[in-house]
């Protein structure tokens, strides 16, 4: 006689759902992002963001699946993992950034918005007394394949400084 667990093909299948549904998340949540201060405007969010999309069905919201440490969780719920990737990615602040080639660059956005779910003290890495930071600097730049573009007419130093994980060799 085999064994359940093995037969079963829906553990398996159910967490590569939720991945999918996390990159959808990490793709395009921005589009649910809250950034009308006024409120005069909802957004329109994507329909990937939807469980449903994924296969996903009511039911299905409260079974417990693997999900490979996103977001700090493990073994959770469709229904926790909503939450943190709402909260991380459909807040006041939108964020686009699974444009990025460099895997390094992509990482460190991703561990920002992801990792401040769950991490002690506020969004920004702070503690909670605010003296101290739990955040790491941004990567550093390994070539210099990407460069300001110095003929831009407002390009300044101060714009290149403003994006810490730049890779400019110039300086002004």
């Amino acid at each position: 006689m085999s064994d359940s667990t093995l037969d079963d093909p829906r553990p398996a299948r159910d967490a590569v759902r939720l991945q999918r549904l996390i990159d959808a998340y990490r793709i395009h949540g921005h589009t649910d992002a809250q950034l009308d201060p006024l409120g005069l405007t909802e957004p329109e969010p994507h329909e990937d963001l939807h469980p449903e999309t994924h296969g996903f069905s009511r039911e299905d919201y409260d079974r417990r699946v693997y999900c490979d440490d996103a977001f700090g969780l493990e073994l959770t719920t469709v229904s926790e993992v909503l939450a943190a990737a709402r909260a991380a990615y459909c807040g006041t602040v939108g964020v686009e950034y699974m444009h990025i080639q460099d895997p390094v660059e992509r990482g460190w956005i991703r561990e920002r918005f992801e990792d401040a779910i769950n991490r002690p003290g506020d969004a920004y890495g702070h503690s909670s007394d605010h003296r101290t930071s739990s955040a790491s600097p941004p990567p550093k730049a390994s070539n210099s394949s990407c460069t300001r573009n110095t003929s831009a007419p407002n390009a300044s130093a101060s714009t290149a400084a403003s994006r810490p994980w730049s890779r400019s060799s110039k300086s002004t």
